[in-house]
């Protein structure tokens, strides 16, 4: 059987042919074994090596060949091993649609399990869920009981500081005290001449001049007015009595209060800067007879303390002129505003601390706990922030607005700024 097998193997793929074709050369050769006709309709004979003519139905089939191959096919059929390897296949077959059939079921089952399972998670996510949740709304309704008692309580303490501040207002302005003693010859009213004035090196590296009084009987009581004007009230008194001085317009500048008032002829003080601290009260004043001066008060019981005039001013600062305008101070230092920057005094050591230079022209509209300083360059229409070397950190520029713009810092803690247009007086 092998020796007839050759005849049936085509001799280029070696395998047994599916389809023969009949070549002119008298070979024979598989369907898909045919070389591809070139241009012009001709292929290449892979054993004669000559060029055949393709027809334009193909190469003839070789029946001589096919009929032998069924001859083979038939033979190999009614062999005995052939006939069992026939009737093992039929019995795989049996099998394997009887596990196909039971495979289909078990497919189902298997989804069916899983749903539930998954089912099962649901349902115990949820009511873990659902315990949260009410775990949360408790924790969240006790949260704001203990609120709603904070805040109950912070009024009750707002309120008895309120009524302790009222008290000690009332005892500060009710009570006078007796400062400087000395006898005074001459009889005057208002600001006491300066006599004797003792000179005290406080400042190590600068020798700025700094004045006791210690000759004058002086008291001074300071109070708000209830009514509908920021009115205030100042005291001072001498041997001949006292005399009030009537103060008006009152102005807001960072923690300080900008102070024009009407002129009084006994002392011709112009305009006046207060500015409170944590230790001190602190007073620039401008006076017709005596220039500028800086008066320093204790804030607990206004003791006198100490006093710079205009030629110690300029002596502590270095310069030939002064400008100053606005007086400021944090929980450290004092700050004296000048044309070309600050002068910063340490509260604690009442010695010059620094001299900080601005960058650029600017008004300062805010000194923070921080040491940050607030610019507002009108040249430059921009707002620019300042740490405590001059140096620029920050820049907020304005856009849109008209250089009469004027702003202004909220009087709270935080950073807010007003723009207020100068003529309209518009927000």
């Amino acid at each position: 059987m092998s020796e007839k097998l050759k005849f049936a193997i085509c001799p280029n793929c070696f395998k047994i042919f599916e389809i023969p074709k009949f070549l002119p050369c008298g070979e024979t050769i598989c369907s898909k074994c045919v070389p591809k006709a070139n241009r012009n309709g001709k292929i290449d004979c892979i054993y004669c090596g000559k060029d055949h003519i393709v027809p334009k139905k193909g190469f003839p089939l070789n029946k001589a060949c096919m009929k032998f191959l069924e001859y083979i096919n038939q033979s190999i059929r009614d062999t005995p091993k052939y006939k069992n390897l026939e009737y093992e296949v039929e019995k795989f077959k049996e099998k394997f649609f009887e596990f196909k059939a039971k495979i289909q079921p078990s497919q189902l089952m298997v989804t069916e399990y899983c749903k539930n399972l998954i089912n099962e998670v649901d349902l115990s996510v949820e009511k873990k869920i659902q315990k949260l949740n009410d775990l949360r709304d408790k924790l969240i309704e006790q949260i704001k009981d203990y609120e709603k008692k904070c805040m109950i309580h912070l009024e009750t303490l707002k309120s008895e500081l309120e009524i302790e501040l009222n008290f000690y207002k009332n005892r500060i302005f009710d009570s006078k005290k007796v400062i400087f003693t000395e006898n005074i010859e001459n009889v005057f009213i208002g600001e006491l001449e300066h006599k004797n004035l003792d000179q005290i090196d406080y400042i190590s590296f600068y020798k700025t001049k700094i004045f006791k009084l210690p000759y004058s009987i002086i008291t001074l009581d300071f109070k708000e007015l209830e009514t509908s004007e920021n009115i205030y009230v100042f005291s001072y008194k001498d041997k001949l009595g006292s005399y009030f001085m009537r103060i008006g317009k009152v102005y807001k500048i960072n923690d300080g209060l900008k102070i024009e008032r009407e002129l009084n002829f006994a002392d011709q003080i112009i305009s006046q800067t207060c500015l409170k601290s944590k230790n001190h009260i602190l007073f620039y004043g401008k006076s017709r007879c005596n220039g500028e001066f800086i008066k320093i008060y204790n804030v607990l019981d206004l003791n006198y303390l100490y006093e710079i005039n205009n030629d110690e001013i300029m002596s502590c600062i270095g310069v030939d002129q002064v400008l100053c305008e606005n007086l400021y101070a944090n929980e450290k230092f004092y700050f004296l505003s000048w044309n070309t920057g600050l002068i910063v005094i340490c509260q604690q050591t009442k010695s010059l601390f620094k001299r900080v230079k601005f960058p650029i022209n600017g008004i300062v509209l805010k000194i923070t706990d921080n040491n940050v300083i607030i610019l507002y360059s009108n040249e430059e229409m921009k707002i620019v922030y300042l740490d405590f070397d001059g140096k620029i950190r920050q820049c907020k520029h304005i856009k849109n607005f008209t250089k009469d713009v004027h702003i202004t810092l909220n009087s709270s803690n935080q950073i807010k700024f007003c723009l207020i247009d100068q003529d309209s007086l518009e927000l």
